[in-house]
């Protein structure tokens, strides 16, 4: 005969005194969060130790295994489903992300709950005319515009650019009496005297037409 009690905390319970030879039992999730990670809530099934672990909002399980739960920041993993040029963000305790494409780059789907991040210069030429190139320094939205070989800026703004052939603004830099012509995608521009007039200067570089009578 012997009066050695053994006590043994039900299923759903644990023991939570360190003594060995006390027993206080109590919910399973109370005691260490189940084992489960600091970021997430401990559930289980009434009378039973089948403890389930899920992250709370905000977290994600970075885990791939499918017995054990690993709670990180939801934008920590896989940048929270963002795209790699955009940036992850969302409120405390909530599961809503927001991706915002980083600097340098812009969203190019039309849908309002995706968000693709392309270059900048990539979407729409930046903005800039289509006969005028797109860049912008590395991580930054400010885009220049600069025409193509064979095109001018003929809007005044310095805001704004408008590309045109070169030989429709100003005639090309010619004198008025003389054509303007250019090679395709080149800034060379030729001028030749209309007909009737002559070119009355020696210079190489410089065409001055006069009417040929003058001469």
């Amino acid at each position: 005969n012997s009066n050695a009690v053994t006590c043994t905390c039900k299923a759903g319970y644990t023991d939570s005194d360190p003594s060995p030879t006390k027993v206080v039992c109590i919910d399973i999730c109370e005691y260490n969060n189940g084992g489960c990670d600091n970021n997430a809530t401990c559930s289980h099934p009434s009378n039973s130790n089948a403890v389930t672990c899920t992250c709370k909002p905000g977290y994600t399980d970075s885990d791939p295994s499918p017995t054990k739960v690993v709670c990180v920041d939801i934008c920590e993993y896989n940048n929270g489903g963002c795209d790699n040029n955009a940036t992850c963000f969302h409120q405390p305790n909530d599961n809503v992300v927001t991706c915002t494409c980083k600097p340098g780059y812009t969203d190019s789907d039309p849908s309002p709950t995706k968000v693709m991040c392309i270059d900048i210069c990539e979407y729409k030429n930046g903005g800039c005319d289509n006969n005028a190139t797109c860049s912008h320094p590395l991580n930054s939205n400010a885009v220049t515009c600069t025409c193509k070989p064979g095109y001018t800026d003929s809007d005044p703004s310095p805001t704004k650019v408008v590309c045109i052939d070169i030989c429709e603004y100003n005639n090309g830099g010619c004198d008025n009496n003389a054509t303007c012509s250019h090679p395709l995608n080149s800034n060379a521009v030729t001028c030749t005297c209309k007909a009737g007039y002559t070119d009355s200067d020696p210079s190489p570089t410089k065409v001055v037409c006069i009417g040929m009578y003058f001469v």
